[in-house]
Order: structure tokens, then sequence, then C-alpha cells
């Protein structure tokens, strides 16, 4: 008759059990902190609030001009905000202190760091161009950034969520705008 070891005697399930908990943990806690890295502006210089610098009535565009023709909107220079924050009254306590930052940033040559919440794999090549070209609004990939004081991702942009939308447009784009070329590298 087979004897059955307790547990303590087969080392090798344990291990077993470990590498099987570790391949089930890792992923979940990668994806959890990258969602957290990706929306937690506490890296950032300043807390930047969208919500009141568009209810100003400041287009996209004005600080993000890299939109216009290439991949990465990017970010207003330092210099940027100063140009318009020597000009501008600050109402609330909150907004003075961080302008107060800005200022100390330009003053002793510091540029500000801002947290990434957007980013795309190296294998997909995207620009922003064709998409203001064709009137596409900032809103239907970013959100309504109007209502957000701290910039979260609205949508997961990926494969899935350009399709979508490619295959909503006129029939006659269609076969170019869902070639695999037009995106990936």
């Amino acid at each position: 008759m087979t004897q059955v070891l307790p547990l303590r005697r087969r080392p090798w399930r344990w291990v077993l059990a470990a590498i099987l908990i570790a391949l089930l943990l890792v992923p979940l806690v990668l994806v959890w902190r990258g969602r957290a890295v990706a929306s937690d502006p506490a890296g950032e210089s300043i807390k930047f609030n969208h919500k009141k610098h568009l209810a100003a009535e400041i287009p996209c565009l004005f600080c993000h001009p890299g939109a216009l023709n290439g991949p990465v909107a990017g970010l207003p220079s330092l210099n940027k905000c100063i140009g318009c924050h020597q000009n501008v009254q600050i109402e609330s306590e909150k907004g003075r202190a961080s302008v107060a930052i800005l200022f100390e940033h330009w003053e002793q040559g510091i540029p500000l760091r801002w947290v990434k919440t957007y980013d795309q794999p190296d294998f997909v090549y995207f620009s922003h161009r064709p998409h203001i070209a064709a009137g596409v609004n900032c809103e239907n990939c970013h959100g309504d950034v109007s209502q957000m004081e701290v910039v979260r991702p609205a949508y997961r942009i990926n494969m899935g969520f350009c399709l979508n939308c490619h295959q909503k447009q006129a029939a006659d784009k269609q076969t170019r705008l869902k070639s695999c070329s037009t995106c990936h590298k």
C-alpha cells in the first residue's frame, strides 16, 4: 500500500504553490501600481487645475501645441506659464500657493515635473495632427477635462478604442484607417 506523505515532507509542493501565487499576484500588483502612478499627481511640482484653466477659456492647444503636428501633445514651458501668471490675479489661496511655487521654479531655473497621464507602446505610431485636422475634439479621447481638477484617463486608449472610432468613419476612409501600418511601426 502506498503511503501518503504529509505536506511538510513534500517541499516541492510548497515551492509550486508559492510560484503559482506569485504568478497570480505580480501582474495584479503591476497593474494596480501602473494605474496609481499614471493617475497620482504626487510627483508633480504643482497641482495643476485643468478645470480652472479651461473655465478661463484657455484652449487645449495653447498649452499643448505639440498636438498640432506631432505624436506628443507636449506640456507648456515654464516661461509660457509665467507669461500668463505675471498678468493674472489668482483668487484662491490654494491657487496662489501653486503660482508661488511656479515663480520659485522660474527664479531658480528648476523645470516643472509632470506625471505622464497618457502613453502609447513604442510599436504604436500615433499623431494628434490627423485627428485635429479631421475635427476630432480632445474630449473624444481624453474625456471632459474641463470637469477634472486632476486629469485622469477617461478611457482605456488601446487598439480596440481606436478601431471603434475608425470603424465609424466614412467608408472611403476605413480601408486606410483600419490598415495595420496606419498605427503600427
